[in-house]
Parts: structure tokens; sequence; C-alpha cells
């Protein structure tokens, strides 16, 4: 993590002596969302409007709601994406070091520091809550524009580190098998909402409770 800030104040220096500067890399941002969001949007309606697709709501009239949904969805990103700007960029940036850096150790034949833990070992500074106090405060504080968008920001992105520091203690405690995990990730995946909001809790709580220095129940492995 202190590698990651390092980075991204050279990254916010190098924003700020770019043409146009913050708001130049703002408006090439928004741009770059909505057409990424036209693109989906386009997809979307073109797979919808297939014979194969018209059929398939007749006889199940759930996904005809299903796809109203998702086509209300589709029309918010670019509004999110640019609220969420920082958030967003933070989290994509980290997962992209993540990822380089497990490749780096899956095929380098020189070590270079350690490897990546497992996801139910993530562990990082305690003293990071005060990132999602302080988004709390702001957000919760009559401010608003960029105040309270900066806000947001530090909520989201924060609230990301600890839902998977609180999904790692969750999967300690669980301690899945191989076609348990499966599930669990399917699980996560359709009600992403909930288990965010349940994983984010868990993982502030592992500040003070420090959940995985107790005693971790048997594993009831499904292999």
């Amino acid at each position: 993590l202190e590698r990651f800030v390092s980075w991204r104040i050279a990254f916010g220096l190098l924003v700020l002596i770019a043409p146009g500067g913050a708001a130049g890399a703002l408006e090439i941002h928004a741009g770059e969302i909505a057409r990424r969001a036209a693109i989906s949007t386009q997809q979307w309606q073109e797979m919808t409007s297939t014979v194969e697709w018209q059929t398939f709501v007749q006889n199940n009239p759930d996904a005809g709601t299903l796809a109203l949904e998702v086509d209300r969805q589709l029309a918010e990103l670019p509004v999110v994406g640019q609220q969420l700007f920082l958030a967003l960029l933070a989290l994509q940036s980290l997962a992209a070091m993540a990822l380089g850096w497990a490749v780096y150790h899956r095929i380098g034949t020189v070590r270079l520091g350690p490897p990546l833990s497992r996801l139910r070992d993530l562990r990082f500074e305690d003293a990071l809550v005060w990132g999602v106090v302080a988004g709390l405060v702001i957000v919760v504080l009559p401010f608003g524009g960029a105040a309270r968008a900066f806000g947001l920001d530090l909520l989201v992105f924060f609230g990301v580190l600890f839902a998977l520091r609180g999904m790692g203690v969750m999967i300690w405690f669980l301690a899945p098998g191989r076609w348990m995990m499966v599930f669990l990730t399917i699980f996560t995946l359709l009600f992403w909402h909930v288990v965010g909001i349940m994983a984010a809790l868990i993982g502030l709580g592992d500040t003070w409770m420090d959940w995985r220095r107790r005693t971790r129940p048997k594993s009831q492995r499904s292999e």
C-alpha cells in the first residue's frame, strides 16, 4: 500500500502538469466513460432485440423486468463513473498492480519481494479506518460539490478495501472446500450488494476485534 500511495501521488502530479490539468483529465475521463457506456448499451440492446431473447422473455416474464433494470443501470453508469472517478481509478490501479505482481511471481525466475498472500490472510494498517471515518464525516455534513464527491470517493475506496478484508475473515472462518468456494463466489456475484455491506462491516470490526486470532471452527469441506 505504501508503494501504491507513492504511485498515486506521482500520478496526481502528472495530471496537474498535463495539458488542461485536472479539468482536462476529468473531461477525457467523462468522454471515455460515456463512450464505453454507449457501447455496452448498444450491445445489450442488440442482444435483447433478437428473436431468441424475445422468445425467452415470453416464456420467462421476469426476464423482461430484469432487462429493464439493466437498461436503467447502464443509463446511470456514466453519472456514477464521473462522481466516483478517483475511487474507481484508484481501485482499478490497485487491482492492476496486484495482478501484475501475481503474474510476475508466477512466471518470473528471479524473486523480488514476497508474493501476494491469499485473500483469507489479507491485512493492512488499521489506521486506514480513518479513511472511512473521514468519508462519512464529509458525506454527513452539509458539504456539496467537489467536497461531497471527494467524501464519496473516500467511502467507496476504503469501503472496498475493508470489504475485501471482511471477505478474507469470512473465508478464514468458513475454510471452504473447492466446490463450496465456487458456490460462495456465485452467491457473492448474485447478491453482491448484501455480501459487500456485510463484508465491509466485518472488515471494519476486524480492525478492533482481530477475528482471525480467535479459534476457527472445523472446516466443512465439500470435496
